[in-house]
């Protein structure tokens, strides 16, 4: 549940570091159009959802989901990915990606002790990876965080 919960705090925190930056959408029938139309980047909890028939795609998208964990005593550490991803039928869509990266993690960076929301705090060691092989026009960069919380001890004796 503790995993859910910063997840849930990440994509908020993310929508509002992102609310002002628009990237380019694939529209279908845009007529070869690259930047035909904008949109802020849609935050996805955990994983795309399966292929629609609509006019626009869920790209670009910022996906939050935790990946592993541990739990201690007195401690439990989540890693989390921070997924991005942006459409581009040009070389420079890994740009795009890249610049969702440079606005979270500056935002994740200026937080005031590297604590979110009270509870998590972050390891201000950060990790990102370009994809070079991609899917025709659309492009993915991933940003791995860890997090750090106190680790929710019962208090029934008899668990």
């Amino acid at each position: 549940m503790v995993e859910i919960e910063l997840c849930k705090a990440i994509r908020e925190f993310v929508a509002h570091a992102v609310k002002d930056l628009e990237l380019p959408v694939q529209v279908k029938n845009d007529g070869g159009e690259e930047y035909f139309a904008h949109k802020v980047p849609k935050i996805v909890n955990g994983y795309l959802p399966p292929k629609r028939s609509q006019k626009e795609d869920d790209i670009p998208f910022i996906m939050i989901r935790p990946d592993a964990g541990t739990t201690a005593d007195e401690e439990t550490r989540v890693e989390v990915s921070i997924i991005f991803g942006a459409y581009s039928k040009t070389d420079d869509g890994y740009e795009h990606c890249m610049n969702m990266l440079t606005v979270v993690r500056t935002a994740l960076l200026s937080m005031p002790f590297g604590v979110l929301a009270k509870r998590y705090i972050l390891e201000r060691e950060l990790s990102w990876q370009n994809y070079p092989d991609h899917l025709d026009a659309y492009w993915q960069v991933d940003l791995k965080t860890v997090w750090r919380l106190r680790t929710v001890i019962p208090t029934n004796p008899e668990y």
